[in-house]
């Protein structure tokens, strides 16, 4: 598909398969919903396979649910406040007569810190991966994106991004005494010029 080509990010191919996995059973769940609906008669046999298509099916359910909870962690935070659309939101004010804030400015909240985070988590993953080239660097440890990260392993990849600053800053504070180094031998070398002329 073009569609695995064109996304972005370090597991966009595991997430795609994921996704595709989360759909093939949300296909077989429909089928098996559609033999649950008509049942071809009442026989012994008849029942059995009904039971097998409703325990198949509830299967089905917890294994989406724990895939597209590892893809996206905020979703079971979404599915648990308001269901309401982003569009049937008419204005942005609190309620008038609690003085709270809607479930609707909640998601919206919610809708928006993440978009926050995401474009965060880009900029600063261009960054190192921008000062890592110009330091010809190799691949540096870090340099996942927290969003496709699953919960368990976010303290491990703050870990690793901490020893990427660590390298990064010995890495500019060896070329920086360097480059003094060389501005030093260079001005005395001008002055030595200088006395022989």
């Amino acid at each position: 598909m073009n569609l695995g080509n064109e996304c972005k990010g370090e597991r966009h191919h595991e997430i795609i398969d994921k996704q595709r996995e989360a759909l093939s059973q949300l296909r077989q769940r429909l089928r098996d919903q559609y033999m649950y609906i008509t049942p071809k008669g009442n026989t012994e046999s008849d029942e059995l396979i009904l039971q097998i298509s409703k325990l198949k099916r509830e299967n089905a359910e917890l294994r989406s649910k724990a895939l597209l909870a590892e893809v996206v962690p905020s979703i079971k935070a979404l599915t648990n406040n308001s269901t309401l659309a982003l569009s049937d939101v008419k204005n942005g004010d609190d309620d008038q007569v609690t003085g709270q804030k809607s479930p609707n400015m909640d998601h919206i909240g919610l809708r928006n810190a993440m978009d926050a985070l995401y474009t965060s988590e880009e900029c600063y993953l261009n960054l190192a991966r921008s000062i890592s080239s110009r330091l010809d660097l190799d691949r540096l440890p870090g340099q996942r994106s927290l969003i496709q990260v699953p919960k368990i392993e976010r303290e491990t990849v703050r870990k690793e991004r901490q020893n990427t600053i660590e390298l990064l800053s010995q890495r500019i504070e060896i070329l920086k005494n360097q480059l003094q180094h060389k501005e030093n031998l260079l001005s005395e070398y001008e002055r030595d010029m200088s006395r022989l002329k």
